[in-house]
């Protein structure tokens, strides 16, 4: 399949070369119902995540914005210019949600090439999470009932603006907190739903999977 000269089924194979992963799963209808209905389930029911996957993505979140904050310090420092630390301050407030949604992603890539198949489904279970958590961040700009912290302190409701205020407040787009925060909402329930799907698809057929591998249809 191409659109406009890119090639999806390189792309793909490139980021899954296993063909082991979502985009290759040989779906039926019912299946595609499952899906819908699990994804339907978890936006509604407002599924926030379990086992201390919250805990693991706040980690990351915050380290995301302190790997980045050095090094921005110092350009800012080097450049003194106003609008450079206008830039970097919005970068390493960025990094934090980035690295949040990067971090499971990428292991979640790296577990299908190395056709670490039941044990990516955790890691895509995670990217759901987080992009439920941040859902959640994002819908709290003006509301402001959580409690935000960091590696370093913790603000009760409504003492502290959190990233998402000085990441839209720029752009004007504060209002549009809500909206933004209901897709993230959709694509964590989605992904949530898809993971649960994942785990159930590879143990269904784990007879052909290991077969295509002794084969040789898969890559080591």
């Amino acid at each position: 399949m191409k659109i406009k000269n890119i090639n999806l089924d390189s792309f793909f194979s490139g980021a899954d070369p296993q063909r082991a992963g979502p985009a290759f799963f040989k779906y039926t209808v019912l299946d595609w119902c499952a899906i819908f209905f699990m994804a339907a389930f978890f936006y509604l029911a407002g599924f926030k995540g379990l086992f201390g996957v919250n805990f693991i993505l706040h980690f990351i979140h915050e380290a995301g914005h302190y790997i980045t904050a050095f090094p921005a310090l110092i350009i800012v420092q080097f450049t003194r210019e106003g609008a450079v630390s206008d830039i970097c301050g919005f970068i390493v407030i960025a990094m934090g949600t980035i690295a949040q949604l990067a971090v499971p992603a990428y292991i979640w890539l790296k577990c299908l090439k190395k056709n670490l198949r039941k044990i990516s489904c955790f890691f895509l279970y995670m990217l759901g999470g987080s992009f439920n958590k941040t859902g959640i961040y994002v819908s709290d700009l003006r509301i402001q009932s959580l409690v935000l912290g960091n590696f370093t302190e913790t603000h009760a409701p409504g003492e502290a603006q959190g990233d998402w205020y000085y990441l839209l407040e720029p752009l004007g787009m504060t209002d549009w907190d809500i909206f933004i925060g209901q897709a993230f909402y959709i694509l964590g329930a989605f992904t949530l739903a898809l993971a649960a799907f994942s785990l159930y698809y590879y143990i269904r057929h784990d007879k052909q999977y290991l077969e295509r591998a002794s084969y040789g249809g898969l890559n080591e």
